[in-house]
């Protein structure tokens, strides 16, 4: 029983490292915790089974449509929520905004999909395979072959690329940034829609995992905050460190003690974290930072 709950403690760690570079990505250039990010993540889980379902497209295809719903609603949530808040001159509007950013896409997604839980129809990708003591499904295993190619292709582009220099730049000092002709603003926008396209990755491998309901973006966003602070929130690295220490230690937490409290874990985590380390893991740091 261990080996298949370390298994999903991996794949759970998978959906939060996709979540807690989102978080970390906006907070290296925003100085912003975006608290609607579990929510952009939803967004694309419930677009991911409408492509699916009705629309009768392919699996690729429905989720490259719930990655452009997400970039688009992240941008939304960055021009209507936090743009404008951000120049309020009170340092926590930005944030609370975001919580009411939140609020309203629950309450739209629950006003559209209904209350109720939906699975994603069965099919061979859900069909469990067994791997001597691990049983595994094709999602499971596409959740943590795609985890590591889009960290690594992030975690390089952010080193080699103009883009991601850009983001280091504004990340490390946005005054000199400007200075020297790099847009904070485009810069953030870019921010914006990297996580939301990584949120759609984790609301979909999420969904597949469990099943889709307004609120789930709860379920995987807290967790994928908490393993961004417990690796040092700003910190990639530090983020996906978190993130898989956050999802086994939940899955073996629920495997033997209580599945009833796995939210409660992350919040004990959490608490953990600010009393003993709050600075993380790796400690926090902004993007740019060497």
């Amino acid at each position: 029983m261990v080996w298949q709950v370390l298994f999903n403690g991996l794949v759970s760690g998978s959906v939060y490292a996709l979540m807690a570079l989102g978080y970390t990505l906006i907070y290296g250039v925003a100085r912003l915790i975006n608290f609607a990010h579990g929510d952009i993540a939803t967004v694309g889980a419930y677009t991911f089974l409408v492509l699916l379902t009705r629309g009768r497209v392919g699996n690729l295809p429905s989720l490259l449509g719930a990655g452009v719903v997400c970039v688009v609603a992240a941008l939304g949530v960055e021009r209507i929520a936090y743009r404008p808040a951000s120049r309020a001159g009170f340092r926590l509007a930005p944030v609370i905004s975001t919580l009411g950013a939140s609020a309203v896409l629950q309450a739209a997604m629950a006003l559209v999909f209904g209350p109720e839980s939906k699975a994603y129809p069965a099919t061979r990708l859900t069909e469990g395979v067994s791997m001597g003591a691990v049983t595994a499904t094709p999602v499971q295993l596409a959740t943590l072959v795609a985890t590591v190619l889009l960290t690594a292709a992030l975690l390089l582009s952010l080193r080699t690329t103009r883009c991601g220099q850009a983001l280091r730049a504004v990340a490390d000092d946005p005054d000199l940034a400007q200075a020297v002709g790099i847009n904070p603003i485009r810069v953030v926008q870019v921010a914006f829609i990297l996580s939301g396209a990584l949120a759609a990755c984790a609301g979909v491998a999420a969904a597949f995992d469990a099943s889709v309901r307004p609120g789930m973006g709860y379920a995987i966003g807290f967790p994928g905050f908490t393993a961004a602070v417990l690796g040092g929130i700003g910190n990639p690295a530090g983020a996906i460190l978190g993130a898989y220490l956050m999802g086994i230690s939940q899955d073996l937490a629920a495997g033997y003690v209580s599945s009833k409290w796995k939210i409660a874990y992350a919040f004990i985590v959490l608490i953990a974290v600010l009393l003993v380390r709050p600075q993380g893991i790796l400690r926090g740091r902004r993007l740019g930072a060497e």
